[in-house]
């Protein structure tokens, strides 16, 4: 019995010796890592080619208000939030000055005017010469012209609303002076609203008509809750034709009717998809996030595939170009394929995966 033993802590010995491990440690055997990633199946997310962008909401008729003139606060019955009908008087200045300016001009027209008259007589027996003639006739115009120059500046003490609308911002307080052109008042429409965001270059060219410079007709649409539940379809009216100098994209402005069920202000953000899906240069085109595409040894485009063991394999692709975050793929990728678009650097041949749960595969 004890030779026995003896046999059996030798093997145990050699085995530690040629192995570095003791029996007991040999029976713990390391399970293979299985690394959670996220993907997309070809065909399903990126054949429609929906693209998302930040927006900023602004009223699509606003005005920053001021006066042409400068004085005196005289009344201010506009407060911020008020909403007023177009010709609503918003603030007034003293007038006391551009009354008495009115005044004097008229009396000066007033007074050309009786002169001009007796010239007419005077010129017909020539007891005036025609110089003195045209002299008053000038006179009498320029007169004409100061009287309807203190009426205008008397109107310009009066702020009245250019449209039908809310104060947005007040910037003064009563009896305080203010300059000309000193901006008062923020005054917006909220009936439409405008939404204006960034889209890189190769959309832009896209979303111009090559022939007109007009936008062309594509799926738009708003959405302003978190879960992209409620859309509300919106209208390009305006692609900006200068890039924006430091983040060389394109301002494009769409625009939609107030929506009744949601309070949507100035100011606030929301998001706006586009459906490149229908034009020319993008039917058939397969687009995936530029993460899931990385070079192999040979420094050719590879992709990740998942099988159908959840076990991945490397695929090598043909690209073209590259627009935002996302890479055009000529060739290489199947209908219906799945591949890893986040986790890719981790990857080995043959490795098993575990898919990401939907809600936290947004891209």
């Amino acid at each position: 019995m004890k030779t026995h033993l003896r046999v059996l802590t030798l093997t145990a010995l050699i085995g530690v010796a040629l192995t570095g491990c003791s029996p007991e440690a040999e029976k713990t055997v390391e399970a293979p890592v299985v690394r959670p990633v996220k993907t997309i199946v070809i065909g399903l997310e990126n054949q429609s080619m929906v693209r998302e962008f930040p927006a900023r909401v602004l009223a699509s008729d606003r005005a920053e208000m001021a006066f042409r003139v400068s004085g005196k606060i005289d009344s201010l019955p506009a407060k911020e939030g008020d909403d007023v009908k177009k010709g609503t008087v918003l603030a007034t200045l003293d007038d006391t000055r551009f009354k008495l300016a009115v005044r004097d001009a008229k009396a000066t027209l007033q007074r050309l005017q009786a002169d001009f008259k007796r010239a007419k007589e005077l010129i017909k027996d020539n007891f005036i010469s025609k110089k003195d003639y045209e002299q008053i006739r000038a006179d009498l115009t320029k007169a004409q012209a100061g009287y309807d120059n203190a009426k205008t500046q008397l109107s310009y003490t009066k702020l009245v609303a250019p449209f039908d609308g809310f104060v947005a911002q007040r910037s003064i307080q009563n009896f305080e002076n203010v300059e000309a052109k000193q901006v008062v008042f923020s005054f917006q429409n909220l009936n439409t609203l405008e939404l204006k965001f960034a889209v890189p270059e190769k959309l832009v060219r896209e979303i111009r008509d090559e022939q007109t410079d007009d936008p062309v007709e594509i799926p738009v649409f708003a959405y302003f809750d978190l879960a992209r539940e409620k859309p509300y379809p919106v209208e390009i009216t305006e692609v900006s034709s200068k890039a924006d100098s430091d983040t060389q994209t394109f301002e494009v402005t769409v625009t939609l009717e107030a929506p009744s069920d949601q309070n949507i202000l100035p100011g606030m953000t929301g998001y706006v998809t586009a459906d490149f899906s229908n034009l020319n240069d993008t039917k058939g085109a397969i687009q995936v996030p530029s993460t899931a595409v990385v070079s192999d040894n040979a420094h050719n485009p590879t992709v990740w595939v998942v099988g159908e063991d959840n076990t991945v394999s490397p695929k090598q692709i043909e690209v073209s170009t590259m627009a935002g975050d996302r890479i055009t793929v000529l060739s290489g990728l199947e209908m219906g394929e799945r591949i890893v678009t986040v986790g890719v650097p981790f990857l080995n041949e043959g490795m098993e995966v575990s898919l990401m749960p939907e809600i936290d595969q947004a891209q």
